[in-house]
């Protein structure tokens, strides 16, 4: 479709499938989106596919339409990585994420989030590290601290929790700026991070927009 630019196209047709309504194609490829309300489903697994895409410089797209089924479409360069691809169409997907070039610690212990994450984090120019628990957060911290410009801390992980993490940051790194998310928003965790001073907190589920917003303005603030 674009032999200029050395690409090939790979298909996945849903022939038993209904096809998707509109309302749902286009939210497809937001993180924690799912259709699956009965079975749980996680809602990371086509967002994950977007993030490896677009990692590689690739697109991703769709059609789809009820009753007929739906068909993805992915281009991905074959020998030229720097190359700059032609878009399949204009809708805002690419610019969720702000550009920058700082170092951030992701850590984050849900693996299909932490790739996602790191993937769109990775795109937009940023240097990613990543840790699957509080206790590889602190030894990164601790290797690492005064090369990270910022930390996105989940607060739900094993071994050691986000809170612990994020004393421990206070205490020996009180200039690192942290981002903190979190499904579980008690009022007791909400008034232990106004205790550590924690103003940059995003609640799962969030949109790679309002991730991408709020890690900007955090990086761009005078204080973490």
């Amino acid at each position: 479709m674009f032999p200029r630019f050395g690409q090939f196209r790979i298909q996945f047709q849903g022939a038993t499938q209904a096809g998707m309504a509109p309302e749902v194609r286009a939210r497809i490829f937001e993180p924690f989106f799912t259709t699956k309300q009965e079975h749980g489903g996680t809602g990371l697994g086509l967002a994950v596919v977007y993030g490896v895409v677009t990692n590689h410089q690739g697109l991703l797209d769709l059609e789809t339409a009820p009753g007929r089924g739906t068909t993805f479409h992915i281009y991905l360069p074959l020998k030229t990585p720097t190359a700059i691809l032609p878009r399949a169409r204009d809708d805002g997907r690419e610019a969720r994420i702000p550009p920058g070039q700082e170092c951030v610690l992701l850590v984050e212990d849900e693996r299909p989030l932490s790739e996602l994450l790191g993937n769109v984090l990775k795109s937009a120019g940023y240097t990613v590290l990543k840790a699957a628990n509080g206790a590889e957060a602190v030894e990164q911290i601790n290797a690492n601290g005064y090369g990270l410009d910022a930390v996105v801390l989940d607060l739900n992980m094993p071994r050691l929790g986000g809170i612990d993490v994020l004393k421990i940051i206070r205490q020996h790194h009180p200039g690192l700026r942290v981002l903190v998310t979190s499904g579980h928003l008690t009022p007791l965790v909400k008034s232990e991070l106004v205790a550590l001073g924690q103003e940059h907190v995003l609640e799962k589920p969030f949109e790679l927009a309002s991730f991408g917003q709020m890690l900007r303005a955090l990086l761009d603030s005078q204080t973490g």
